[in-house]
Order: C-alpha cells, then sequence, then structure tokens
C-alpha cells in the first residue's frame, strides 16, 4: 500500500500525528520553532501523520501553509430585537514562525504488513 507524508525539508521533520500541547490540532505544528513555555520539549507525536491519496497530502500541506486554524461556536448574545443565534466559524492567524512552500516535500512510502 502506497502512503504519502509530509516533511520540512530543513529541519528534516514530518508534520506528526497529533499535537499534545497545542489550541488545536496539525495546523498548530511549527517545524524548528522552540516554544517560550515549553522548550526544547516536544509537543507532538513524532510519527509522521500518513495519507492514503497524493491529493488528501496536498491538500493538507495548502491549509497548513495558511496558517493556524481555529474554530470558535457557541451562541450569540442576542439583542432586545434579535434573539439569540447559534455561530460556528473558522479563523486563521499567522503561524509563530514562517512558512515557506519550497520548504516543504510530500514523500511517499510503501506500507507494507509483516507477517
Amino acid at each position: 500500500m502506497i502512503v504519502y507524508a509530509i516533511r520540512h525539508k530543513p529541519t528534516q521533520q514530518f508534520m506528526p500525528t497529533r499535537l499534545n500541547r497545542s489550541p488545536g490540532g496539525w495546523s498548530h505544528w511549527s517545524p524548528g520553532y522552540v516554544h517560550p513555555e515549553y522548550g526544547e520539549d516536544k509537543p507532538h507525536d513524532p510519527n509522521p501523520r500518513l495519507f492514503f491519496t497524493p491529493i488528501a497530502a496536498r491538500n493538507a500541506l495548502a491549509m497548513w501553509l495558511q496558517g493556524c486554524w481555529y474554530r470558535s461556536q457557541g451562541t450569540s448574545n442576542g439583542s432586545y430585537w434579535d434573539p439569540p443565534e447559534p455561530y460556528d466559524e473558522m479563523t486563521v492567524e499567522l503561524p509563530p514562525a514562517p512558512r515557506r512552500r519550497e520548504d516543504m516535500e510530500i514523500v511517499r512510502f510503501t506500507l507494507e504488513e509483516l507477517r
């Protein structure tokens, strides 16, 4: 079976499977960035996040390059004239370290069952 992963070329780090100390998901991964609170301690699972199609890997990379994604959900306060309404919105913020497409690559792997 062929699988794909995303690698940061300067650090040789793969996009992690999951982040342990982050306000969000994999869009908050910053390779080579040292967090001021956690220092050198790894804030993520170092195993690579695997994709099963090249399109899925390209889409994930495109979203990651845009920045850190946040989801907000809740209910508006409303007013005298308008009742409270639910909201669900996505916002993107600049990451703590710059992201460049030329620093990234999609790597192809063969996943093999061992018997």
